[in-house]
């Protein structure tokens, strides 16, 4: 195996290595093995730094289960004895929320995460992430049919979020964890009710046994290639999108009785989009092909789950995926429950219902920015959900979360809609599908539609009306939407 101590703290120190001297970094840590060898690395690389690094922790109390309390107040005194400080303990109230127990303890999780960097100024948050837990997250993307920002899993970075473990296998970090630190593991690890659960009990050693060593660290370089797709089409979708709307274009467009101007900035955006056709393909073609060899070899085994959150279901890890977003992201179903099919299979190939991650752009917002989530000195705040989900709205901590919408644009997008001059169908049409796509998502989502209840099917839907246009009525959207075609242009009202 090598040497794991060393691995790791190789990993905490690159992670760290462009933040300025005395800077302070926090570990988000559960009392998992995996948060729990992060601290130890981070507490030595810390104290050895010659710039004056401050290392310090946030221990999170989902309370979801019986004396999870006392675990966190136990966790929180493993991480003084080992030298981080500040330590600080804070309990989530998940009680309430849009999004059941799992759905809205992450949310929460993430915001005191955000709050407890800005109380104290960190420069960044580590979190516990390993390669196979990013191993997990893509071949759970693939299992949904998802495109490439979901496939891209957990970044390495996010904002103030660092992944230093996200490059090493679950077993180096594990035996990293030095003598005399004992470890809680979440029980949701291993239940099998859970999607995430039967791919890391059964799905993957399946892949290595029938397959060879090495599948979990291909699927990792799978997410590694479709989040550098994905980044540039999210770009080359801003940028056509901002061709679009700007409103002195459209209206000399419009008085013009042309769309000359616009199409030859669109026609510029598909040839940027269509150079990364080939790449896109690769990344495409190897996951199709995994997914197909992976259905093979497990026919009579264990299928995967089509109902499960890219962000890692132990809290020994405390994020998610991107978000991710994250991401965004996308994938913000940790740990949902799915009940088994036939044989204690879970069902499989069902629709999703929320895959438009696959047009989702990156939040790059710093997580720091949201400090309101309570007050953390000293104290063991609550945080309630709603305060969460404001400090993630703010923070874009999520891997997949939605592009940044400027304040105030949310309330103002009912005016925007009543009158906004749509967008041309002739300047979107000529636009690369993979970019046009994200372009009405945008679109939607500027004129008020939820993001995160706005999926890939709305988006398809709506596509018909620049591409299979034949006179049909508007698309429905959640919020109140409707998208429809009149004189050449696609309007959102």
């Amino acid at each position: 195996m090598g040497h794991p101590h060393l691995d790791v703290r190789r990993a905490v120190r690159s992670a760290l290595a462009d933040l300025a001297d005395g800077s302070t970094v926090l570990v988000a840590c559960s009392g998992g093995a995996d948060s729990l060898s992060l601290a130890a690395a981070t507490a030595w690389v810390a104290a050895r730094s010659s710039g004056a690094l401050r290392a310090g922790a946030v221990c999170v109390d989902h309370g979801l289960q019986d004396r999870s309390a006392a675990r966190a107040r136990a966790a929180a005194s493993a991480l003084v004895r080992l030298g981080l400080d500040p330590v600080t303990t804070v309990h989530l109230d998940a009680s309430r929320g849009p999004d059941g127990p799992e759905g809205n303890a992450r949310a929460a999780r993430y915001a005191a995460l955000a709050a407890a960097a800005s109380r104290v100024g960190a420069s960044a948050v580590l979190l516990g992430h390993t390669l196979d837990d990013q191993a997990e997250t893509v071949l759970l993307g693939l299992a949904r049919g998802s495109g490439s920002r979901s496939l891209s899993g957990m970044a390495v970075r996010s904002g103030s979020l660092r992944r230093p473990l996200l490059g090493l296998r679950r077993s180096v970090v594990r035996a990293a964890l030095p003598a005399g630190l004992v470890a809680w593991e979440d029980p949701h690890n291993e239940d099998d009710a859970y999607a995430r659960a039967r791919v890391r009990h059964r799905v993957l050693p399946v892949l290595e046994a029938e397959l060879g060593p090495g599948v979990a660290e291909a699927l990792a370089r799978t997410a590694a290639l479709a989040r550098a797709d994905a980044d540039a089409l999210d770009a080359a979708a801003a940028a056509a999108f901002a061709a679009l709307t700007e409103p002195s274009a459209s209206a000399a467009a419009s008085a013009a009785g042309s769309t000359s101007g616009a199409a030859a900035s669109a026609s510029a955006v598909a040839g940027a989009a269509a150079a990364l056709a080939a790449d896109a393909a690769l990344a495409a073609d190897a996951g199709a092909a995994l997914a197909s060899d992976a259905g093979a070899a497990l026919a009579s085994d264990a299928a995967l789950a089509s109902d499960a959150g890219a962000a890692l279901a132990s809290d020994a890890a405390l994020a998610a995926g991107a978000g991710a977003a994250l991401d965004p992201s996308a994938d913000r179903r940790d740990r949902t429950q799915t009940p088994p099919g036939p044989g204690g299979a879970p069902p499989y190939g069902r629709a999703p219902t929320t895959s438009a991650d696959d047009a989702v752009a990156p939040a790059h917002a710093d997580a720091a920015a949201s400090g309101r989530a309570g007050a953390l000195d000293g104290a063991e705040p609550v945080v309630p959900v709603g305060a969460a989900a404001a400090a993630l709205e703010r923070a874009g901590a999520l891997d997949g979360a939605e592009p940044a919408v400027p304040a105030g644009a949310a309330a103002a997008a009912p005016a925007r809609a009543a009158t906004s001059p749509g967008l041309d169908v002739a300047e979107l049409a000529v636009l690369p599908q993979a970019v046009r796509w994200r372009v009405l998502r945008r679109a939607a989502i500027a004129a008020g539609s939820p993001p995160t209840d706005l999926t890939a099917a709305h988006v398809a839907a709506v596509d018909t009306l620049v591409t299979g246009w034949r006179g049909q009525a508007g698309i429905d959207l959640p919020g109140g939407l409707r998208a429809t075609r009149r004189d050449g242009r696609l309007h959102f009202t």
